[in-house]
C-alpha cells in the first residue's frame, strides 16, 4: 500500500469551515431517513369493508464519496524555481444521499528531490517559502476560495455537491530543473458539524436509520495499478505531482554603425531610416548596441531576469532605449537606465517562447 511510503502531515479536529451548497450537483438517489410506506388493500364478496396491511422502511445514509486530482497521469503541475503560489488541484464529490462533512490531510512521498513542504502555520493563499496551504471554494475559482485551517473540516457539503481544493505551495527559490514532490489529499467523513468520523451501522429494524459505507477503492491517478484508499472506509484520496521547470535564458549581444557623420544626433531615440550597410567603426561615429534576451523554454516564465551591461573604454554613453517589441505578458521591475557607464534593467516575467530587446546608443571616441 502507498501509504507505507508517506509521511503524514494530519490535520487535526479541533475548528470547523462552514461552506454553502456546491454549483453541480450530481444524483444521489432518495435521500436519507425518507420514510416510504406501502398499504395493501383487500377486498372480498361479503366484507363490511377492506383489509388492509401496511409496512415501512426507512431509507438508510449511504457513504460515498470522490476525490479526484485534476492533474493526469502523463502531466505534473510543472513550476518555476521560487513561484510563490504553486497550485494542485483537486474535486471533492458528496456521492452519499446525506449531508456530510470532510476532514482533510496531506501526505508527501519520502525519497523525492524537492525538500519536503510544511504546513503554514496560519493558512494563507500566499504561503512563505518551503510552506503549503489548503484552500477550498464552492466553485471553480480559486481567488473566490478560502484557507482551511489547520484541524479543520469542510462542513454541511450537501449530497451530490462538489467542493474545489487547492494545495498551494511557495517553492523555495534555487530548486533544481527535474525537482518534484508528490502530494496526496485525503478527504475522511465526519458527521455533520461534528469531528466524529463516520462509522457503519446496521440492525434489522426497516424503521432504524442505518448507515452502509459504499465507497471502492481508487487507485492514484499518478501510478493507476496502486491502490491509495481501500474500499468500503468512507474515505478517498489521490495524488498530484508538483516538479519544477528551470527556464532557458540566452542572450544576444550585436553592434551596428548607425552613421559615421560626427554631426549626427547619436542620443536621439527617434526612428531613423536604416543606415547604409557599409558604414565602419571610425572615431566619431555612432555605433548602437542592441541586447536581446529570450526565454527559449517551452512552458516556464522566467522571473527576476538582472540585466547589467558596462560600457567598455574607448567609447561614450549617448541614450538607451526603453525595452522594445514587448511580448504579451512580459512584466519589468525596471526599464533601462544608465549610471557611470553600466546600464541595468530588470525583467520581471518573461513568458516561454519570447523575447524582450532593446538598444544603446554610443559614439566611438
Amino acid at each position: 500500500m502507498i501509504h507505507k511510503f508517506l509521511r503524514t502531515l494530519a490535520f487535526g479536529a479541533s475548528l470547523t469551515a462552514v461552506l454553502g451548497s456546491g454549483a453541480f450537483a450530481q444524483s444521489t438517489g432518495t435521500a436519507a431517513d425518507t420514510v416510504i410506506t406501502n398499504t395493501v388493500s383487500v377486498t372480498f364478496d361479503g366484507a363490511a369493508a377492506p383489509v388492509e396491511g401496511e409496512v415501512a422502511f426507512r431509507v438508510d445514509r449511504k457513504i460515498d464519496l470522490t476525490l479526484t486530482s485534476r492533474a493526469t497521469q502523463e502531466t505534473s503541475i510543472t513550476v518555476s524555481s521560487g513561484d510563490p503560489q504553486a497550485r494542485l488541484g483537486f474535486e471533492l464529490v458528496n456521492l452519499s444521499n446525506a449531508p456530510l462533512s470532510f476532514r482533510l490531510s496531506v501526505d508527501q512521498a519520502l525519497g523525492n528531490s524537492m525538500v519536503d513542504f510544511t504546513e503554514a502555520s496560519t493558512p494563507t493563499a500566499t504561503p512563505a517559502s518551503g510552506e503549503y496551504s489548503i484552500i477550498v471554494s464552492t466553485t471553480d475559482n480559486f481567488s473566490a476560495g478560502s484557507p482551511l485551517a489547520s484541524g479543520a473540516n469542510i462542513d454541511s457539503v450537501n449530497p451530490g455537491d462538489t467542493v474545489y481544493v487547492w494545495i498551494v505551495a511557495h517553492v523555495p527559490s534555487g530548486s533544481a530543473e527535474a525537482d518534484a514532490q508528490v502530494f496526496t489529499l485525503r478527504a475522511r467523513t465526519t458527521e455533520p458539524d461534528t469531528n466524529d468520523l463516520v462509522a457503519e451501522q446496521r440492525s434489522t429494524d426497516p424503521m432504524d436509520l442505518n448507515t452502509v459505507l459504499v465507497d471502492v477503492a481508487t487507485q492514484s491517478t499518478l501510478t493507476p495499478a496502486t491502490e491509495i484508499d481501500p474500499e468500503r472506509d468512507g474515505a478517498d484520496a489521490d495524488q498530484a505531482r508538483l516538479q519544477v521547470t528551470v527556464p532557458t535564458i540566452t542572450a544576444e549581444k550585436t553592434v551596428s554603425v548607425r552613421s559615421e557623420d560626427p554631426n549626427f544626433d547619436c542620443s536621439s531615440l527617434a526612428p531613423t531610416p536604416p543606415p547604409a550597410s557599409d558604414l565602419v567603426f571610425i572615431p566619431g561615429a555612432c555605433i548602437q548596441y542592441r541586447i536581446s534576451v529570450a526565454n527559449t523554454s517551452a512552458s516556464t516564465d522566467a522571473t527576476n531576469i538582472d540585466i547589467t551591461d558596462d560600457l567598455p573604454a574607448g567609447i561614450t554613453f549617448a541614450a538607451v532605449s526603453q525595452f522594445s517589441s514587448i511580448p504579451l505578458g512580459a512584466t519589468f521591475t525596471s526599464q533601462p537606465s544608465q549610471s557611470g557607464g553600466t546600464i541595468t534593467a530588470v525583467i520581471e516575467r518573461l513568458p516561454p517562447g519570447t523575447t524582450a530587446s532593446f538598444f544603446i546608443r554610443a559614439t566611438i571616441d
